[in-house]
């Protein structure tokens, strides 16, 4: 994009009050909440805004837009007011517009009905703080979330083994070219892999352990809190300067990350994905 394109947010100059307000002024916004520590006395002046509306039509229906509020960043959660009245329930047809006025929660929501890409907006609602919400759509929407957060939803262990199958490749890999650092290629391409390996090792932290994510900060503080040890892994390898380090502290963060899912595989041992077809190429016929 060129930079003909660049605009600067009507709300950039505005107070976080200002702001809100001019949102109530649009008769799409049928309900505003804060999030994280957005008006609570948690928030600091080197903290960012939090925000989540309801709108009454939004043809994405679930998503995150960044902007600038009160010249600080802030992030803007956007959900359909009608998505969010059927989150975990077997939704009307998109198209469809809902009738005006309150949306009617009456079907109890189902854990089970809730795609992965929806758990974040489920988690965010749960957490939200209505600060604008004249038809009480938000607190629905709110006290929708925490019954889908509050019951128990049976671990996917599909993705739990696809993740064991990932993690366990990218540490073989990341071990042959442990092999070839003499190459000062190789050196610094498996220092950049080191980068998206060792974070796709924490990531793994969380599903081994059936847990969702609820964004870095929240995620290291409930690591800290869980599991210090692979905190302590975590702090170590940010501290590392050389990939010899760093790979032993990865080789270290696998092992303990997919520990609940029986660890990295067995050498020379693959788990085979339900649509892999290289087995069966093995035999004739």
């Amino acid at each position: 994009m060129s930079e003909s394109g660049l605009i600067t947010p009507w709300s950039a100059q505005l107070t976080l009050d200002e702001t809100v307000q001019r949102l109530q002024d649009n008769d799409r916004v049928l309900a505003i909440s804060f999030l994280g520590s957005t008006g609570t006395e948690e928030w600091t002046e080197a903290s960012d805004f939090d925000l989540c509306l309801l709108l009454s039509q939004y043809p994405a229906r679930l998503g995150v837009e960044a902007t600038i509020v009160d010249h600080r960043t802030a992030d803007v959660v956007v959900i359909d007011a009608h998505r969010a009245a059927t989150l975990g329930g077997r939704c009307a047809d998109p198209q469809t517009e809902p009738p005006p006025g309150p949306a009617i929660d009456v079907i109890d929501p189902d854990p089970g009905l809730v795609a992965e890409g929806e758990w974040p907006f489920v988690r965010w609602l749960a957490q939200s703080r209505p600060v604008y919400d004249p038809h009480g759509l938000a607190r629905q929407a709110c006290n929708r979330a925490m019954r889908l957060t509050n019951n128990a939803v049976e671990a996917d262990r599909t993705w739990q083994h696809t993740t064991r199958a990932f993690i366990t490749h990218d540490l073989r890999v990341n071990e042959t070219l442990l092999r070839r650092i003499g190459d000062p290629v190789v050196r610094v391409a498996l220092g950049m892999r080191q980068l998206h390996t060792f974070v796709a090792a924490v990531d793994a932290w969380f599903t081994a352990r059936d847990l969702h994510r609820e964004g870095w900060k929240k995620d290291i503080a409930q690591i800290a809190d869980a599991d210090p040890a692979f905190f302590d892994i975590v702090e170590r390898w940010l501290a590392a300067h050389d990939v010899m380090t760093r790979h032993e502290l990865f080789r270290e963060a696998v092992r303990r990350a997919l520990e609940p899912i029986g660890g990295p595989l067995p050498n020379e041992t693959v788990l085979p994905q339900p649509d892999d077809l290289w087995e069966a190429l093995g035999h004739p016929g």
